[in-house]
């Protein structure tokens, strides 16, 4: 997989058979790609391509097959660019029965207004006509084709899975690893992923929770952890005695507090949203009902378990 930094390109195998299906997966970094440009992708003639679509179809995106010397070429173009939109061109293809051994190579660029093509990534694909499993078996059985597809049949079953052991540390790569297993690899930690947040938003907490739950308990790691959480400024207070006096004549014992207006394990926790998440009339305080609730479950797993606290919630 070549990958740039506006286009991801990437297939669900890259060993493949004869006759044999394979998908492709493109996603452009949307917000960082300038109005009026698309995407066009180009697959080799050795792969017939029998489905595509998008998994977003909002924004007045569309996506239409052409072909150009034999090859197959889609175009992916949207109406306006938002930094939100999220979509993955999803490719369905199958490897032509009379394909020879060797390396396809599937291409991808972005096109400006001007059909222009910039910033290149590819796929390449290996197809294979002789089974790996025969350098195992006696030579007279490598002249055998009987036996050379039987095991490459078994290898199209069991390749895909031999893929995964060996990207098995991809799984825990939370840059890496399919969005299916974010909320698995929040877990590892007891958080729960909010939904709301974005795929990204997502990503980046569980790429930064290992060293602040390092200091977990701690006011540095609360104030981290919300901060990237609601993407705001957050403070947290602690509710400590600045007027103690010991002398002959202090008398401590049960049930004695020290200090005035005491308040023993609290603290207080200010949350200044960003402005764009500053709403108003109702729909203000359904955001502050909101973010209340999630906020105060992230604060339960951080905060030690014999403190009480206080919460505040500023849009800014």
């Amino acid at each position: 997989m070549i990958e740039t930094e506006r286009l991801a390109f990437a297939a669900d195998r890259y060993n493949t058979y004869p006759s044999e299906p394979v998908q492709f997966y493109l996603r452009p970094a949307f917000g960082d790609i300038p109005p009026g440009y698309s995407v066009q992708v180009e697959l080799p003639p050795a792969l017939r391509v029998e489905d595509f679509q998008l998994s977003n179809r909002d924004h007045g995106q569309q996506v239409w097959a052409g072909e150009r010397a034999g090859a197959t070429l889609l175009h992916w173009q949207w109406d306006w660019m938002a930094p939100s939109l999220c979509s993955e061109l999803v490719v369905r293809a199958r490897v032509l029965p009379e394909t020879p051994q060797g390396a396809l190579l599937c291409r991808a660029w972005l096109v400006d207004g001007q059909g222009n093509l910039a910033e290149p990534c590819g796929v390449q694909v290996q197809v294979k006509r002789t089974a790996e499993m025969l350098r195992y078996l006696p030579e007279i059985y490598t002249r055998d084709d009987f036996t050379n597809r039987f095991l490459m049949l078994l290898e199209s079953f069991w390749k895909p899975i031999s893929q995964q052991i060996d990207q098995v540390d991809c799984y825990f790569d939370p840059g890496l690893t399919p969005a299916g297993f974010l909320p698995w690899l929040g877990a590892w930690f007891g958080l729960e992923l909010d939904e709301n947040l974005s795929e990204a938003a997502q990503r980046r907490m569980l790429a930064n929770i290992a060293p602040i739950f390092a200091l977990k308990g701690t006011q540095q790691a609360l104030e981290s952890f919300l901060a990237q959480y609601t993407g705001g400024k957050v403070s947290v207070t602690e509710q400590r005695d600045h007027n103690l006096v010991l002398g002959a004549g202090a008398r401590l014992g049960y049930q004695v507090a020290l200090g005035t207006d005491n308040q023993p394990h609290t603290f207080h926790v200010v949350v200044r949203l960003p402005a764009q998440h500053a709403l108003h009339g109702g729909e203000e305080s359904l955001l502050r009902q909101q973010y209340y609730r999630r906020i105060q479950a992230l604060i339960d797993l951080f905060r030690p378990a014999h403190t009480i606290y206080h919460l505040e919630i500023q849009p800014v």
